[in-house]
């Protein structure tokens, strides 16, 4: 929904029956003229001078309200839209036009009900594209007017109106109908309405035109629904999710992503909205502008965003992992289904923000600095979304900043298929061109390549597991240049992979000896320190870490498990809250305070934080593991196997969880089963102490039935 300006050249009353433009009405048309053009001071000189000229002239209050808005000036901009109204309440593009600034605010009450004011006060009325829908069955007022008892004696009917990300960000209602209608339905737009169908089934009846009124009592516009449940800041029903894609659907997602990109974070990419959207120059962007992100080699990109026919597609490298299904993607539903298996969804302001974030996926937006009403002023996350994450423009029209702060974001973002390999750098190399004299014999095969091109394709391999030929690229990069302290590290993550992680810290030393501001370096040694046991090292390499770099999640939580390892369980968990505080989302975090928890016997508190860590990230096989132990201890053998047994079909040879699971089945009474389990967990680590005593256990539990009066006889031996 848009706001907008009394624009179109007629002034107010009082200045009607001049022959000539009276010269407020001139500073005010100047004032429009310089704010189209975004020449923000320059509009607030005009219509300064305006309202100097005619203090009661309500259009100029209302531009000048528009402007201020724009400038980031709110509390201004408030009090020229209210000014707007009182000097002619019956305008409703003032009043909508202050609706929607108190809803921006906060300040829900007058807000929803001003912005009824759409139905004649939005741009797209003006413009013919819009109107209240043409329906004779009463409004539904609200919960204000009407008992429970009335309403489940009725049946309601829901019309939608606006755009596709408005359906999917007030669809959330739907559910709260059906609670107190006898029945509910709802005229949608036809490429949301498998959707609807998907994510409501029977309490939902959809329509994607007006039905007739037969058969139904009452009806409310969308987006009247939060003026009708009287929606607050502190009772906005965020509970996600609330859209779903079948498992069917989203198991041919899952399977083609896993042939596609079997390595790496999966991330769903939308750059630009609708152009016809009156605010879509300031909103969208060109893919070209997204060029830092798409430098990551952990990344998969899944391009979510649709074309018209006949567009010309982006011309993406070959060096970015580039996977484009969209000509697939026929409706909401194929989309939603495909965004469900994402890792991540990252996006302009547009539907694609509502549809991630109805399906409870973790979404981050690409927000303007004049953004709209419903993100509110000044938050990084959204009450309507819990796992939303808003960066947003520090100054208008200002993209380049706050595509570098999800750059910086991406990079400490951990990869579940990497199976916890330290972070690995994604700074570009220098551009040292590397000639045929000196490149090293068998580099590439074809033209020479630059240090940063050679670089790229060995993080390439180093991600993709391919060891060998990551390592041969590496070294002919550090033959041209030993000090490469890139390469370096590139080179001791390819040791770690390999499974030796003393010559990884020997390596990535000799960077730091290069290079000993960088954070992740010392990060990376921390961890690989803490997993050799050389705690006091992790420790004093995590402590440079963050100094180096405070906001790096990775390095907090990396701390704070060294910190535990080490017996230190207060300053963990400040690790860990502090990792939690920059990135409330850190599944590693999350985890491992559960881990504190339950070795203080906290078995509730620690079943909570691990069930949190599995809720942003399904796949954290350790945290599915450490949940699976906590309900063993609780006695509850039956709920662990469950959990535990879902692991296992992910990952087989996983030795915790085959040990915790043999818990289970020895509290069950499964004894051979039980045996069977943690002889395996000890196959897979034989100093698995915990499997060791488990085991112990389940002969005690053997020899004691076999004794028992009745059993059968033991045989010798």
């Amino acid at each position: 929904m848009t706001s907008r300006m009394d624009d179109s050249g007629a002034p107010q009353a009082a200045f009607r029956l001049a022959s000539t433009p009276a010269p407020a009405e001139v500073d005010h048309i100047d004032g429009i003229a310089h704010y189209k053009a975004d020449r923000f001071e320059q509009a607030l000189v005009c219509l300064n001078r305006a309202l100097v000229r005619a203090p009661a002239f309500a259009s100029a209050y209302n531009t000048r309200g528009y402007v201020l808005q724009d400038m980031g000036r709110l509390d201004e901009a408030l009090a020229d839209f209210t000014r707007a109204v009182a000097l002619s309440p019956d305008m409703a593009v003032f009043r909508l036009n202050l609706g929607m600034l108190q809803l921006k605010l906060g300040q829900f009450e007058a807000g929803w009900c001003n912005y009824e004011a759409r139905w004649t006060g939005a741009a797209e009325y003006q413009a013919g594209q819009f109107g209240q829908p043409q329906c004779k069955l009463p409004v539904w007022e609200g919960l204000s007017a009407s008992t429970p008892e009335q309403d489940k004696a009725r049946a309601i009917l829901v019309i939608t109106e606006q755009g596709f990300g408005d359906t999917f960000q007030f669809s959330r209602y739907l559910p709260l109908l059906a609670e107190r209608f006898r029945k509910v339905g709802f005229a949608c737009a036809d490429p949301t309405r498998r959707l609807m169908d998907w994510s409501f089934g029977d309490s939902v009846v959809s329509f994607t035109r007006m039905p007739a009124t037969a058969g139904w009592d009452v009806q409310c516009a969308m987006m009247s629904l939060p003026k009708a449940f009287a929606t607050r800041l502190d009772n906005i029903p965020a509970t996600s999710p609330y859209l779903r894609a079948p498992a069917v659907a989203r198991q041919h997602w899952r399977e083609r992503l896993a042939a596609a990109a079997p390595n790496k974070l999966r991330i769903g990419l939308a750059w630009a909205g609708r152009a016809q959207h009156h605010r879509d120059v300031r909103r969208s962007l060109r893919l070209t502008q997204l060029a830092p992100l798409l430098q990551d080699p952990r990344v998969a990109w899944v391009s979510l965003q649709k074309w018209a026919p006949g567009d010309p597609r982006p011309d993406v490298p070959n060096s970015i992992a580039w996977i484009d299904w969209t000509d697939e993607l026929g409706d909401f539903a194929d989309s939603a289904a495909l965004v469900s298996e994402l890792d991540l969804v990252i996006s302009v302001d547009s539907a694609m923000v509502h549809l991630a974030g109805g399906l409870g996926r973790p979404v981050w937006m690409l927000d303007r600095f004049d953004n709209e009403w419903r993100w509110l002023s000044g938050r990084e996350d959204s009450p309507w979304y819990p796992q939303l994450r808003i960066f947003r423009q520090a100054a208008f029209g200002d993209w380049p900043p706050v595509i570098e702060c999800i750059a910086q974001a991406l990079k400490t973002m951990p990869n579940p298929r990497a199976d916890a390999l330290p972070a690995q750098t994604t700074r570009a190399a220098e551009s040292t061109p590397v000639d045929s004299s000196t490149r090293a014999p068998g580099l590439l095969q074809g033209p020479a390549l630059r240090i940063d091109q050679a670089m790229h394709h060995a993080a390439q391999l180093q991600g993709a597991g391919r060891l060998k030929e990551a390592e041969h690229v590496i070294t002919a990069i550090l033959q041209v240049r030993p000090d490469h302290a890139h390469a370096l590290h590139l080179l001791g993550l390819v040791a770690y992979q390999a499974g030796q992680p003393a010559k990884a810290v020997d390596i990535i030393q000799r960077a730091l000896a290069v290079a000993p501001g960088e954070a992740v370096f010392h990060s990376n040694v921390a961890e690989m320190s803490r997993q050799l046991g050389r705690l006091s090292d992790a420790i004093r390499h995590g402590e440079r870490a963050v100094a180096l770099s405070p906001s790096m999640v990775s390095g907090h939580s990396n701390l704070g498990i060294a910190y535990f390892d080490a017996g230190d369980d207060e300053r963990a968990r400040a690790c860990h809250e502090r990792a939690l505080a920059i990135e409330p989302r850190t599944p590693q975090s999350l985890n491992n305070l559960g881990s504190i928890a339950r070795r203080a016997l906290d078995l509730e508190g620690a079943e909570g934080w691990y069930r949190r860590a599995l809720a942003q990230n399904p796949q954290y096989l350790e945290a599915a593991s450490n949940l699976g132990a906590v309900l063993v201890e609780s006695h509850r053998p039956q709920e662990a196997a469950a959990v535990l047994e879902q692991a296992l079909e992910q990952r087989p040879h996983f030795p915790e969880a085959l040990c915790n699971l043999g818990l289970a089945r020895l509290q069950q009474g499964r004894l051979p089963e039980a045996q069977g389990l943690l002889r395996r967990a000890l196959q897979l680590n034989p100093q698995y102490d915990a499997a060791k005593v488990g085991l112990a256990r389940v002969q005690a539990a053997i020899e004691k039935v076999a004794l028992s009066p009745g059993s059968a006889p033991r045989s010798a031996g």
